[in-house]
């Protein structure tokens, strides 16, 4: 089984982004789906782990993470974005269909502060929520079955 950790705008709340770190001691992987690509990278600093680090709209002039990332992992093609070029705070339609553009199995996004799960067919379809509140997913995969799972601190 593999571990994917989640979390998104943490905006300089490095407390609950090292108490969510602890949480992450299990997982294979991490991602930070932006707004503040400086506690990714604080994060990167308290971690081994591979970290995903993604660009949010507060990132703009960040040198560090990416606008997107289509990483596969145990088999799962997985979109990562922040959601803000997706309007994603007006409804998941455009993410919906930039996932099945990217064949992605898994679709992270963040930008909304709204911790949810949704299935766009068999796609997942993930916001961890707002790190700054303590919140954040892990999501175990164990052969083709994905199991998300929300938390908060």
């Amino acid at each position: 089984m593999i571990k994917i950790g989640v979390l998104s705008d943490s905006h300089a709340n490095l407390e609950a982004v090292s108490e969510i770190e602890r949480r992450f001691r299990d997982v294979d992987y991490i991602f930070h789906l932006g707004d503040y690509t400086e506690d990714a990278m604080a994060l990167s600093g308290m971690t081994k782990k591979p970290l995903v680090i993604i660009k949010g709209n507060c990132d703009i002039g960040s040198p560090n993470g990416k606008w997107e990332a289509t990483p596969t992992i145990a088999g799962k093609k997985i979109l990562a974005c922040h959601g803000h070029r997706y309007q994603v705070k007006s409804g998941l339609t455009p993410l919906a269909y930039r996932g099945m553009e990217a064949c992605a199995d898994i679709v992270l996004y963040g930008h909304t502060h709204c911790p949810r799960i949704d299935l766009d067919g068999d796609r997942l379809i993930l916001n961890p929520g707002a790190a700054l509140r303590g919140e954040y997913a892990i999501i175990a995969i164990e052969g083709d079955v994905v199991s998300p799972e929300l938390f908060r601190l």
